[in-house]
């Protein structure tokens, strides 16, 4: 394990399947982006899941915030800059610039990671190899995620989703970007055909698992700039995610 965190760079080409039927790569197409290189990243400095399997040990996503300028179109290159970025308690947090392949900006996000044990569940302390790091030297690509986010309203749309073995992570739960999925899912159609998501929060609170029926509802958030709703994910009346979207014209 190294005692420097680095910058770590990928690039990725927009597939024909990674997009939406207007042939731009949707919001959990750049999610899975960053998810990628978080976790190669995280290899190359000696603290994957893989290197931490040993101590049963692992990595949670607690809380993650994208904002978009614009979506990739289908064969368009993307480049994926991610570095950590600091230390808060408990939580490890990672940022991210997204650019096309001409260098000029898409988007930005940053995270909050948790170190758990794998067997009970429970956050463990950072080691003092993570919180000593030499962290780059960079601006923050965005503000961390919010505290808090909102309920939802009285005009709360339902839908119910049962869980998939593909919907699982190599931790054996729910991946990540699948609720960022149901909850895109949860607005109404004529918004999915005529706006995209520019910002995204999401907060997870609990972990899902193969065979859970989920429900996902969704309610409209008065009093902003851009379309936005609130998005609550549950499970037998427990918690499992919690998310905001904001939506713009195509």
């Amino acid at each position: 394990m190294t005692n420097k965190a680095t910058v770590w760079t990928e690039t990725f080409r927009v597939r024909s399947y990674e997009t939406d039927p207007s042939g731009k790569a949707s919001i959990q197409t750049i999610c899975d982006y960053l998810q990628e290189a978080a976790g190669n990243h995280a290899s190359d400095l000696g603290v994957s899941i893989e290197h931490l399997a040993d101590r049963d040990l692992t990595w949670v996503l607690t809380r993650l915030r994208v904002e978009m300028d614009r979506l990739p179109d289908w064969k368009d290159e993307v480049v994926v800059e991610t570095w950590p970025s600091g230390t808060d308690r408990l939580m490890a947090t990672r940022d991210f610039i997204v650019r096309d392949g001409r260098g000029d900006d898409l988007g930005r996000a940053s995270s909050a990671w948790l170190l758990i044990e794998r067997t009970r569940r429970r956050p463990v302390r950072l080691p003092e190899a993570i919180t000593t790091w030499e962290l780059p030297k960079r601006e923050r690509a965005i503000d961390d995620p919010p505290a808090n986010l909102p309920g939802i309203g009285d005009d709360a749309v339902e839908r119910q989703v049962r869980v998939r073995y593909g919907d699982l992570d190599v931790n054996g739960h729910v991946n990540n970007v699948r609720y960022v999925e149901w909850s895109v899912e949860g607005v109404p159609a004529d918004v999915l055909r005529e706006q995209v998501v520019c910002s995204l929060d999401l907060h997870f609170r609990a972990e899902g698992n193969y065979g859970d029926v989920v429900t996902v509802r969704s309610s409209t958030v008065p009093g902003e700039e851009a379309r936005t709703y609130a998005h609550v994910i549950v499970r037998d009346g427990d918690e499992l995610a919690r998310a905001r979207t904001k939506w713009i014209p195509r």
